[in-house]
């Protein structure tokens, strides 16, 4: 039998496929449950299918009038206490809830975070709430400001906590849930912070933002604050309080659920909850969530080490790394005997190192035609790009080097021959697998674009100054040689000329009769030498 009341005006319906996840490990089946506060009907049929009995409400009767023998085995709250209540005071709401457990109960309580990394770089997002709504009631001396001291309330009225989630969701559904003990030990790039920073991603997709969720995520990190710095809090007490991680792939409504690993060392133990998305044949990439390894090692991500290393300008120690990437992948490419379609693709934010080789991480996406090894390199030099530059990382390349001359030297490091045809294709695959939609870069970014753009056009300036100094110095040098051709031409001219005079006065001469006369005088000198003419007539005869 249930007993639902109308949710307020300004109520959050909690919903999503993460939370059903949790609530289906921990719910007990066959029991009462008490709902409070707004829950999606996604949330409400798993409640009612698990539970003999619902009774939904969305105030909170004070403890001195509720019948002592009315209790609840399951009391749900995953939304929170600040909400309208006849009860005052955040600390007197839960007591008034725990009134109302039955011993042993499980209670799945939330608690939202003023401290959440996408409210405080939302440049929309108002710091103080409106009077009179439920976010008012936040300002409460007896609420909880952190993971810590929601533990420490639940303990107090005596229903002790056995794990507390901080989550990462995006407005009424949580995209992220990570154990706070986990999230606090784990450091950028290793297996829960890339859970948060993918979570938070895409719950802030299309927010105008003033910095990178990204960056900030890595930072909260390397501090050991993760947890703090979160959408909010999911406490659940009782027998068991589930696994360890719970996250959504962005796109999609597979979740995974996660633990440390029994079997390996510095390992997740990864199980993969279907959704409902559909492979489409016709594009490149097709979501596959069974290519998801079921054992995930706890390691930095090769990204992360390549950022890392161009940041240093480390070339010797990336172009390392670089080769050991193309050597790795094309025997893992021989070793799987590939069939021309359903090959896995590699994606360097979630490849990590193990020993000698690599291991994929959640990159459940697969081909829907045959493709070679080098096109998958350079599909996972692409998508590295891609990223790269979006982050504006620091590398040791020139800054004009991008797009197609970066990732065809990333791919000679690899060991492969580029041609334009393999950067096409790679870059089409890239493509087909960046389904997390960005919108708007945040401020950060387009002030780091816009500095970019004056200084390249800066350069351009530079460059063009010294381009119209190169011409005008070979404009002199044209102008000297032109010079230098029309008095040899001048030269040449008047010598012709002289030529033509002396041949003219030569013919003027042959014709004069002073010439004409000598002539003869020199052939009559001939008969006063016999012997030279005999001779002359002799070697003309013979």
């Amino acid at each position: 039998m249930s007993e639902i009341h109308p949710a307020p005006a300004d109520g959050v319906a909690v919903q999503g496929p993460v939370l059903r996840a949790l609530l289906d490990d921990v719910l007990p089946s066959g029991s009462r449950v008490l709902v409070l506060g707004p829950h999606g009907s996604d949330v409400l049929n798993l409640v009612s299918a698990r539970a003999a009995a619902v009774t939904i409400l969305n105030d909170l009767p004070a403890a001195a009038t509720t019948d002592d023998d009315t209790r609840y085995d399951v009391l749900l709250a995953a939304g929170g206490l600040d909400l309208g209540s006849s009860v005052d005071g955040w600390a007197e709401r839960l007591e008034a809830l725990a009134h109302l457990a039955a011993p042993g109960a499980v209670v799945v309580l939330g608690l939202p975070n003023e401290f959440v990394l996408s409210g405080l770089l939302d440049s929309k997002s108002s710091t103080w709430p409106q009077p009179g709504t439920a976010a008012a009631l936040a300002y409460d001396d007896s609420r909880p400001a952190s993971a810590t001291d929601l533990a420490a309330e639940l303990n107090r009225v005596g229903l002790p906590a056995s794990r507390v989630f901080a989550a990462a969701s995006s407005g009424d559904e949580p995209r992220a849930l990570i154990d706070t003990t986990v999230a606090n030990a784990t450091r950028p790039g290793r297996f829960a912070a890339r859970i948060a920073v993918q979570a938070l991603e895409a719950a802030s997709s299309g927010a105008e933002l003033l910095a990178p969720l990204a960056d900030a995520a890595d930072a909260a990190a390397q501090a050991g604050l993760l947890s703090s710095t979160l959408s909010g809090w999911l406490a659940v007490s009782g027998p068991t309080g589930g696994r360890s991680v719970y996250t959504r792939i962005p796109g999609h409504d597979t979740v995974l659920a996660a633990d440390r690993s029994r079997t390996a060392e510095d390992a997740w133990d990864v199980r993969v909850t279907a959704g409902s998305a559909e492979d489409d044949p016709s594009a490149p990439a097709a979501f596959t969530p069974s290519a998801i390894p079921a054992v995930i090692p706890d390691a930095v991500s090769v990204e992360h080490t390549l950022i890392r290393l161009a940041a240093a300008e480390d070339v010797p120690a990336f172009r390392t790394v670089a080769a050991s990437l193309g050597a790795w992948a094309r025997a893992e490419y021989a070793a799987t005997k590939p069939t021309p379609e359903r090959l896995p693709f590699w994606t360097w934010d979630e490849l990590v190192a193990d020993g000698a080789g690599f291991v994929p991480g959640i990159a459940p996406w697969r081909t829907t035609k045959s493709e070679s090894v080098e096109d998958l390199l350079a599909a996972a030099w692409f998508r590295f790009h891609n990223r790269l530059v979006a982050g504006h990382r620091h590398h040791p390349w020139p800054a004009w080097t991008r797009g197609d001359d970066l990732v065809s030297t990333w791919l000679d490091m690899s060991g492969v021959e580029v041609t334009p045809a393999l950067l096409a294709r790679g870059r089409e695959l890239a493509d087909a697998i960046a389904c997390t939609a960005t919108g708007d870069p945040d401020l950060r970014s387009a002030l780091l674009a816009a500095d970019e753009a004056r200084q390249e056009a800066t350069e351009l300036a530079a460059h063009i100054g010294s381009l119209e100094q190169a011409l005008a110095y070979r404009d002199r040098q044209l102008l000297v040689r032109e010079n230098r051709i029309r008095r040899l031409r001048a030269e040449l001219q008047t010598a012709a000329a002289e030529r033509d005079e002396v041949s003219a006065e030569k013919a003027r001469l042959r014709q004069s009769r002073t010439y004409q006369v000598a002539n003869q005088l020199r052939r009559a000198t001939l008969l006063t030498r016999p012997s030279k003419l005999a001779a002359a007539l002799r070697n003309r005869i013979r």
